[in-house]
């Protein structure tokens, strides 16, 4: 909406994670450039080792500036949010917010950003309680997210199968044993590994399944005892060019939207499956731990799961709830999408962040 307002002059910078190696970095912009080219959106390529390329401050000078991440560690540190304090600094989450720690809600960034456009009024409310400045950058507007899964564009990338099978998305969280990575430690990928891998062999008559691991996990495979770059990339071969499975690492809006059910460990996913309004299996051998890093949000979202702590409970949510379709969480779905998942006053997100920018800087719509 703000391309076709003339009022403003809008530039995309393509910014890969800092960390990446140059490969997973080149691999992000190779997605990005085309995700925009196909949309017909200019950009620029921002490399953070030729500052020659383009000067975001002098060059483009903007007078808002919307980060995808709230994490300055993300960035190099001319792109950093510290770098932009006197401009008018805009956030919309990069993932539905389910996890409540001090680092989700009380950075710098949360407390200088101009605006917060968050999905939920249960969000606003944890912003209110726990924020150093009360939430009061914050607006309730829905997730962006929604207004791709309301969309009737739908594009299937599922793999051709001989005959019509139940279509389950596998998408394991990064951390794994012993890396380095302490916060929102979970252990799925270690005990699921192989597990998954005889499941969506025994199931294949039946059953194709999508790979979706979060993109870290390659990295930190690569970087874990045991592992390394070959076994990691032989694993991640296996799901791309078995007969029943396919190996899924970029959007996952068609995917979700094409599927059946999902496996998952992962916290945004634990709201944004429930746009689908289908099944999900949440694994994990602790779900006490698992549950008390949640918000209000997160805990009602996690509420219509089924749990999975052994692979006796894979299986059986394999076969009851997405071969037999016996789904008693179906009705909690439905009354937690329509509940938490509409943006507010029957518009888009889009629509709602568009109008809160004009209206709060005196602009006519």
């Amino acid at each position: 909406m703000l391309f076709s307002d003339k009022r403003f002059m809008l530039s995309i910078l393509l910014v890969p994670y800092v960390a990446y190696s140059d490969k997973d970095k080149e691999e992000a912009l190779k997605r990005l450039r085309n995700y925009f080219s196909n949309k017909g959106i200019q950009f620029y390529d921002f490399r953070s080792y030729d500052l020659t390329y383009i000067t975001l401050k002098s060059g483009l000078d903007p007078d808002f500036i919307f980060f995808p991440q709230p994490y300055d560690n993300c960035f190099a540190p001319c792109l950093s949010s510290q770098s932009f304090e006197k401009k008018l600094i805009c956030y919309s989450p990069y993932g539905m917010p389910t996890i409540f720690e001090e680092w989700t809600i009380n950075l710098r960034f949360h407390n200088i950003a101009w605006r917060f456009y968050y999905p939920t009024s249960a969000n606003w409310e944890d912003f209110l309680k726990n924020s150093f400045i009360k939430g009061r950058n914050v607006r309730v507007v829905g997730d962006p997210i929604a207004d791709q899964f309301n969309s009737s564009e739908t594009l299937d990338i599922w793999k051709p199968q001989d005959k019509n099978k139940k279509r389950i998305i596998w998408a394991p969280h990064y951390s794994i044993k012993n890396n380095s990575s302490g916060m929102l430690h979970r252990d799925s990928f270690d005990w699921l590994s192989d597990v998954m891998l005889e499941i969506a062999s025994e199931y294949k008559d039946r059953i194709q399944f999508s790979f979706k691991p979060h993109p870290r996990l390659f990295q930190e495979l690569e970087n874990s005892e045991g592992w390394g770059s070959k076994r990691a990339g032989e694993y991640y071969s296996i799901w791309d060019l078995s007969p029943n499975t396919q190996l899924d690492t970029g959007e996952y809006v068609n995917l979700f939207k094409t599927s059946d059910a999902i496996i998952h460990d992962c916290a945004s996913f634990t709201a944004e499956y429930h746009f689908t309004g289908k099944p999900a299996l949440f694994v994990t051998k602790d779900i006490d731990s698992q549950r008390a890093q949640l918000t209000s949000f997160g805990k009602m979202a996690l509420d219509c799961h089924y749990i999975g702590k052994c692979t006796d409970d894979i299986r059986s949510f394999i076969d009851e709830v997405v071969l037999k379709e016996r789904d008693p969480l179906k009705d909690a779905r439905e009354k937690f999408k329509a509940t938490y998942l509409c943006p507010p006053g029957g518009k888009s997100s889009a629509e709602n962040i568009y109008e809160d920018i004009i209206t709060s800087i005196g602009f006519k719509n």
